[in-house]
């Protein structure tokens, strides 16, 4: 959760949504934000301590990684246009990750 979240609040700008659930086997952690970016995996730093371990953390542990793509409008308060997905017919906004992992 904590490597979400933070990934969330470093590059999907700031704000963030999070959500669990748990059955007797599984916890799962959902975070989204408003980023369209999808996370990409990077060389963690060693030398400096700039990152780079978080999305490998997660796919590591999780049992199951799931991207979705939110398709609603930007609030407000967000200053730039929605990109247009390619069918036209929603904008593309943020996304949420879903990571399953075994209790």
């Amino acid at each position: 959760m904590s490597e979400l979240v933070t990934n969330a609040v470093r590059h999907g700008g700031g704000r963030y949504t999070l959500a669990f659930s748990a059955s007797p086997d599984t916890l799962t952690v959902a975070v989204g934000d408003p980023s369209p970016e999808l996370p990409h995996e990077r060389t963690p730093d060693l030398d400096d301590g700039s990152g780079g371990f978080g999305w490998h953390l997660v796919q590591l542990l999780a049992q199951e990684v799931t991207i979705v793509r939110a398709r609603h409008p930007r609030s407000r308060c967000t200053p730039r246009q929605p990109a247009i997905t390619e069918t036209g017919t929603a904008p593309v906004t943020g996304k949420t990750i879903r990571a399953v992992l075994p209790r």
